[in-house]
């Protein structure tokens, strides 16, 4: 897919050596040796991992954010004044989200560091540079210091 090769090429780019395997089979393949960590999640999936992994690197690469979705067909027969309330009320859940977010990454870190984790957290001309670097290379767009 699009979002897979998004991945790989963007931690390519970073000097790492990227394999896709499905989900469901990182955690036995980092804990076999076949891989030497994961990607692609927010700290509270980096927890999930603890006993396997020795470091977190918050990259700031990936937000997990609150999907919408609606029927096409549904949607056109909304008039014009109720789809806007749709669109606003779903904006409103993103942005209360965002916050949400940013206070759960902090409380996973500060778990993976209890339990013995390494946490990276790289400054901002190092993220400054995974960005444009990432930017250069695989013509992702970039809006305030955030990779979409």
């Amino acid at each position: 897919s699009y979002a897979l090769k998004a991945c790989e090429l963007t931690w390519q780019r970073l000097g790492y050596i990227p394999a896709t395997i499905p989900y469901s089979e990182a955690f036995s393949a980092i804990e076999r040796g076949v891989a030497d960590g994961e990607c692609g999640g927010p700290p509270f999936q980096g927890y999930q991992f603890r006993d396997i992994q020795g470091a977190w690197i918050q990259y700031n690469d990936y937000l997990e954010p609150w999907w919408f979705y609606m029927n096409l067909e549904l949607w056109n027969t909304l008039t014009e004044a109720d789809q806007k309330i749709v669109l606003e009320a779903a904006e409103k859940q993103v942005q209360g989200r965002w916050d949400f977010f940013l206070a759960e990454d902090e409380e996973y870190r500060n778990k993976m560091e209890e339990f013995g984790l390494k946490i990276i957290i790289p400054t901002e001309e190092e993220l400054e540079a995974f960005a444009d670097a990432i930017v250069n290379f695989n013509g992702v767009v970039r809006r305030k210091n955030i990779i979409y």
